[in-house]
């Protein structure tokens, strides 16, 4: 079994969110519109850059907008709402005058165990025995006919759950530790949509 180690670093400085002050240049709401969709849809280079990018804007003198957007490596359904929990707590600390309470952030490293080839093998055989039984005939999104043009624009597909079903789904992801974007691609049963399979967007 081939083992890889990871390093932390975290003695660089921190990244700084952009600030726009929409109100002040007169900017439309269709170009912070443009803007927006801009900043969500430029693509990462985890080789050079930081993981994840804030920008600030402020649209008038009750409104304020904060564009987060972030690399899946670094960011899941967890990981939203505890940031999340920690702007809400900061925010309502400034508008108190107060100072915020949070928590003490583990460095990853120390949340990080080795696992002996017993344990490793013990969780692969977990795994197979929870997988047995699936379903083998779901038809991928990336199964093409020969010689049909490749490409690797995704699709979508809408479900909608009542209020009884989401907190079932949300309950699900909690115990399994995954995201509820994971728990979709998991029960979902096919057949994907035309749009997957073509490759059209």
């Amino acid at each position: 079994m081939k083992r890889r180690r990871v390093e932390y670093s975290s003695h660089e400085s921190p990244a700084v969110a952009g600030f726009l002050d929409a109100a002040a240049e007169g900017r439309s709401e269709e170009e912070i519109d443009r803007l927006v969709k801009a900043l969500c849809s430029t693509p990462f280079d985890l080789a050079t850059e930081a993981p994840a990018r804030a920008e600030i804007i402020r649209m008038d003198a009750e409104r304020t907008l904060l564009v987060l957007t972030s690399h899946h490596i670094v960011f899941d359904g967890p990981s939203r709402t505890m940031l999340l929990e920690e702007i809400f707590a900061i925010y309502r600390a400034g508008l108190a005058g107060t100072e915020p309470e949070l928590s003490s952030p583990p460095h990853p490293a120390s949340i990080v165990s080795t696992r002996s080839d017993e344990e490793t093998a013990a969780q692969v055989q977990e795994v197979v025995e929870r997988l047995r039984g699936a379903p083998t005939d779901v038809r991928l999104p990336f199964d093409r006919a020969a010689g049909e043009e490749t490409s690797f624009l995704g699709a979508s597909a809408t479900t909608r759950l009542d209020a009884e079903r989401t907190a079932e789904a949300l309950a699900v992801a909690a115990a399994e530790g995954c995201t509820t974007f994971m728990l979709g691609v998991a029960c979902w049963p096919g057949p994907w949509p035309a749009a997957a399979t073509s490759g059209t967007s």
